[in-house]
């Protein structure tokens, strides 16, 4: 009987172990990809920027793209919010996912300048624009070491 509850209790002790290397890889993960999704999103912002301003996009599918890059800034973020919330970043990391949060609630109020940009091409979305994109790339490039 001793014997099998020592195998039960190192099966249970293995298997927290596990789960907890597991949970840091995860982590680890969520990282990385959370970086490149930033990275792509911002320079994905600037091209359709670009082929907005030069007409190479119907107004309708580049207001379809902007509003998919909305959606993904925001849904990234609200993810991060709940590990936040639900304390699963360790402490040394929390000010790292603020700022990838930060990032990303800056990259959605570029797209939503953009947005407002390609419904009304005057100069002062347009500044609101750059204004925005510039704000948003110093966090980032700093974040990414870029």
């Amino acid at each position: 009987m001793t014997k099998y509850l020592l195998i039960c209790l190192f099966l249970i002790l293995s298997m927290g172990i596990y789960a907890q290397d597991n949970s840091e890889l995860y982590l680890n993960s969520i990282g990385i990809f959370s970086g490149q999704s930033i990275y792509l999103i911002c320079t994905s912002l600037s091209t359709l920027a670009d082929r907005d301003h030069d007409n190479d996009l119907e107004a309708n599918d580049a207001l379809k793209e902007v509003d998919i890059y909305i959606r993904f800034t925001r849904q990234s973020s609200e993810e991060l919010n709940k590990l936040l919330k639900q304390k699963a970043i360790a402490k040394d990391n929390i000010v790292l996912v603020n700022d990838m949060i930060d990032c990303f609630s800056l990259l959605e109020t570029e797209a939503r300048s953009l947005e407002s940009y390609m419904n009304k091409s005057d100069r002062k979305n347009l500044d609101d624009f750059e204004k925005n994109k510039a704000a948003a790339w110093e966090k980032i490039s700093k974040l990414l070491k870029l």
